[in-house]
């Protein structure tokens, strides 16, 4: 199982012990870090949402470019932060 770098971030980023959280989420999955395809990827969908007045939260825009680029599909519990996203091939468990 995978998890983006802003998933890593947003998750130890509360915790009490930030390197523990984060040690023991990198045992669990392999982290996917933004490489120029997912930034590309992201830049792209920015770009369409602007003009169509639909931005959203640029840490969900990063989460769900990983998900797309790398063919993933995206767990959440917050389908409609991501939803509008489908056009641009987001896939939901």
């Amino acid at each position: 199982m995978y998890i983006s770098e802003i998933t890593l971030y947003e998750f130890i980023r509360g915790c009490k012990d930030p390197k523990r959280a984060k040690e023991l989420l990198e045992e669990c999955f392999s982290v996917i870090f933004n490489d120029n395809s997912i930034i590309k990827k992201a830049s792209e969908i920015w770009i369409s949402l602007k003009k169509s007045g639909e931005l959203i939260d640029d840490r969900n825009l990063l989460i769900a470019s990983v998900a797309i680029d790398k063919n993933l599909k995206l767990l959440t519990r917050n389908i409609k932060h991501y939803k509008k996203l489908e056009r641009f091939g987001l896939k939901f468990y």
